[in-house]
């Protein structure tokens, strides 16, 4: 009887499979916030909050009027 194990004692290990989806999703989530904290924002109030000199003013002459 020294080959015997008690089935209840032993214990089984989850397949690999499920811990390589955890670490997938983990890198997608670390993916998506580094996208989003790095990408410009689409908002043009945040964009153009700096506010610099108008520009002058160009006055345009009439054209000679066509006989």
């Amino acid at each position: 009887m020294a080959d015997y194990r008690d089935p209840k004692v032993t214990t089984t290990r989850k397949s690999g499979a499920s811990r390589w989806i955890w670490i997938a999703l983990a890198v997608l989530v670390v993916l998506l916030l580094l996208w989003w904290l790095f990408t410009p924002s689409a908002d043009p109030v945040a964009t153009d909050a700096v506010v610099g000199e108008e520009p002058a003013a160009v006055e345009i002459e009439p054209a000679a009027p066509a006989n």
